[in-house]
Order: C-alpha cells, then structure tokens, then sequence
C-alpha cells in the first residue's frame, strides 16, 4: 500500500534514524500489520513491521514525523485493516459434482476454477514463554494488568504465507514456480475474536507483491522458509458471500529444503491432504473496518441467511477459533 506524505510532512530528522526505527517497529507490531509501504520521490519512507526501515532525506521535527506515522497506521482513509467472517462446511468426494452445478444455480454464476500456491513463513525468532514480558531488572519488572496486555500483543508471533495464482500450465515448468514478476501476494491472519457470535469473526489483510523476488521479499522482513501446499478448488459471489468449495493438496517425496520448490511437480501427482478427498466449504464476508458500526451486524446478517439457504444441503457452521490460530507456539523443547 503506498500513500502520499503532504509537504509539511517533507522532512524526516536524520539523526534519529534508529529511535524512529524502533517506534515504528513497535507501532506496526501494536497494529499487527504485516506490511506498508509510504512512498513519495524525496522523501521516501518505507515501513514492514518484521524489520522496519527508513529511508531519510532532509530534517524535521521527529515527534511531529512520528505522530503523522501514527495517525497514517491507525486511522488515515486510504487504508483500512479487513475483518472476515466465516462459517465453514465439509463436502464428501462423492458429492462434489452435484455440489458444483447446487452452488452455479444459487449464485446464478458459473464456477469459477482456481488453484493456488500457498507458501507458509514464520518468523526467524521464537516467541517467549508464557508469562514472560521480556522485562529484567527490579524496577523493570513492575507494570500494571494493562501494560502487560500490551506487552502480550506485541511479543505474539505469527505465522504469514505468500499465495500465488496458478494454471495446470505452470506446472512442471523449470523456473516458473519463483520466477521474479509472477503473481504473488503476502496474506496475513489474525486468530479470529473469541465472542460469542453465530459466525467466525476475524482481522485479514492481504498485501500484493507487485515486483521483484517473493521468497528474497520474505527473507529480508526476517522470516523462514516453513513449507507449502496447493489449494484447488472452485469460486462462487452470491451477493456479498464469497464461496470457496476447495480441498488442499501437497507435494511428495520432495526433499527438505530452506526456500520454496524451484520447478512444482506435475499437478497429476498431488495427493489431497485429507485422504478421503473431502472439500471444504468456506463462506465468508469481507468488511472494511471504517464502514460503520452496522457494518458487522449487516455482514453476519446476510452470512447467517446463507446458512439458512443451504440448509439440508451442506452444513455451515462455527468451527473451533482455535483451529484457525495463526500464532507461533512457545516451545519449551527448542528453548531448552
């Protein structure tokens, strides 16, 4: 996302390069961001929350700089944070067809085909035990329920992947896979809100990758290559639902590695991730965060309605939040 500075914002105070860095590190770790990008000719401010760098030309007022950048992150109108809500269904192998042309009338739409790269990064550091603030020192280690909180939010890690559209073409295509220019886009997912609500409510974001070297893009906001997997399956729009009748597929026999496949296997040698060949249904309703406060009540509305639609057909449901949990583990055996 780019957004323009205005001219009295034209000059940034070199000298603090390192503070403002760290700020920003850590205002863009509070807004759980996976990327922005501020970019003008001169200056030029470039910010990603896994390693936040600046770029700095001339001098300004730094406080003045820092709370533009704040007010940019959490409340400028060219961009806004996502939420999604969610119900989720699951479509035996032997119903799929039917399910194809069930779904075409209700949508009144023909399917749409797609398959994705779906290439999973963590970041390069692990998250810290339970309990811990990351604070040592006597005086340090005092700080009130709400700062704890905080700390809490700011020291969560989460896992982030790079999804790629593809065609059966590019398989088994030397090169293809991570060719610089292809169409890649860096997706994140918050753990979706534990209230009670008749449907999954969580934040999303989806960043494109307009140019250069994806995996490369990855590693330079310290993060590590995890593994990957294909997603297939068909698109429907009924009204403001979005449908996904999918299934996930993963490579094999394919050795260990630090950086996605160079060339992907024949698409014929994938092999579903759930043995049976079970789809998954999953129907959602995207909402920008500063539509108004009904917004949220609106979108779940029409997804429940849905839900009602398809009923006796596929059962939509809440499945467990837990099951869509994005963060990183502490784990006490690597620590050790």
């Amino acid at each position: 996302m780019h957004v323009g500075f205005t001219p009295k914002h034209s000059t940034i105070l070199s000298q603090h390069q390192s503070s403002i860095t760290t700020l920003l590190a850590l205002l863009l770790s509070r807004a759980r961001l996976p990327h922005l990008s501020y970019t003008r000719k001169l200056p030029r401010l470039v910010v990603c929350s896994a390693a936040a760098r600046i770029n700095l030309n001339h001098s300004q007022n730094t406080t003045a700089v820092l709370l533009h950048i704040s007010d940019l992150i959490f409340g400028f109108p060219g961009w806004s944070p996502m939420h999604e809500l969610l119900l989720f269904g699951q479509v035996p192998r032997s119903r799929h067809d039917e399910m194809l042309k069930v779904l075409a009338g209700v949508a009144a739409m023909q399917p749409q085909r797609v398959i994705e790269r779906h290439v999973v990064y963590r970041p390069n550091r692990d998250p810290q035990a339970p309990g811990r603030t990351g604070q040592v020192g006597g005086s340090q280690a005092v700080a009130t329920d709400k700062r704890s909180t905080q700390a809490q939010a700011v020291k969560d890690l989460y896992f982030t992947k790079l999804v790629q559209d593809l065609t059966e073409d590019d398989f088994e295509k030397e090169g293809k896979a991570l060719a610089p220019g292809g169409t890649w886009a860096m997706q994140f997912y918050d753990v979706p809100d534990a209230a009670k609500r008749p449907v999954i409510y969580r934040t999303a974001n989806t960043t494109p990758i307009l140019q250069g070297d994806a995996h490369n893009y990855m590693k330079d906001f310290q993060y590590n290559y995890v593994g990957e997997h294909i997603l297939e399956g068909h698109r429907y729009v009924h009204k403001n639902v979005v449908i996904l009748l999918h299934r996930l597929l993963t490579y094999h026999e394919l050795p260990p590695s630090q950086s996605p496949v160079a060339t992907l296997p024949s698409y014929e040698s994938l092999k579903p991730v759930d043995p049976s060949g079970a789809y998954i249904m999953q129907t959602s309703v995207r909402l920008v965060d500063n539509a108004g406060p009904d917004n949220l009540g609106r979108g779940q509305e029409e997804l429940v309605k849905f839900q009602g639609t398809m009923k006796g057909i596929v059962e939509l449901q809440v499945v467990d939040r837990l099951a869509l949990d994005t963060r990183v583990k502490y784990n006490a055996a690597q620590a050790a």
